[in-house]
């Protein structure tokens, strides 16, 4: 695809960030300018060391962003949202068996700086949910049934249930629901 757009200096390099990096050994002389990720690092059992070895292909100075969600301090809303709010309960406790570290935004700076990278800014937004919303908390669970069902969480019976629940609920035009923060941070490499 960038080729056929003329952009000859992108090369992109398929790897196992957590495992075997000799992939990348043939970058060892042009290295790379960006290191960007979006969550990622919420599932790696130890991020800091990840971002450590992958930052040895990083120029210096070159830029570090990732993207991360953190469910610290969702659901947020107004009003009673029942079926929202068992949905994200629900993701919650998948997340949680899988290993993921759901308070993974609020850890990105201290992540960055014990991987030895200059942290440097830090930014968090709501992900919300209602009327026009991208990303509807009902095709999320749509998207992640395999996984809850897996975990022992729900049925499928009860993730249809639920879904038909949560379609309903969305209807009332003045739906917002926060349910989930998205923080992104910026580093270098020094």
């Amino acid at each position: 695809m960038t080729r056929e757009r003329g952009i000859e200096y992108v090369q992109f390099i398929f790897a196992d960030i957590t495992g075997d990096l000799s992939r990348l050994e043939g970058l060892q002389q042009e290295g790379f300018d960006i290191l960007a990720g979006r969550r990622v690092l919420m599932y790696l059992r130890d991020p800091a060391e990840v971002l450590r070895r992958l930052a040895r292909w990083l120029r210096p100075g070159g830029l570090v962003v990732f993207e991360e969600s953190d469910l610290t301090m969702v659901p947020g809303r107004t009003s009673s949202m029942a079926a929202h709010d068992q949905v994200m309960e629900w993701l919650r406790r998948m997340l949680t068996t899988e290993g993921a570290n759901t308070a993974m935004g609020f850890g990105l700076p201290t992540t960055f700086i014990k991987a030895g990278l200059r942290f440097e800014r830090i930014r968090a937004e709501a992900v919300i949910q209602g009327q026009g919303t991208q990303y509807p908390l009902a095709a999320l669970l749509k998207l992640m049934q395999v996984r809850v069902i897996s975990a022992g969480i729900a049925t499928q019976e009860e993730v249809n249930s639920l879904v038909a629940r949560l379609d309903a609920e969305s209807q009332d035009p003045a739906c917002v629901y926060v349910s989930d923060i998205s923080f992104c941070a910026w580093g270098q490499k020094p």
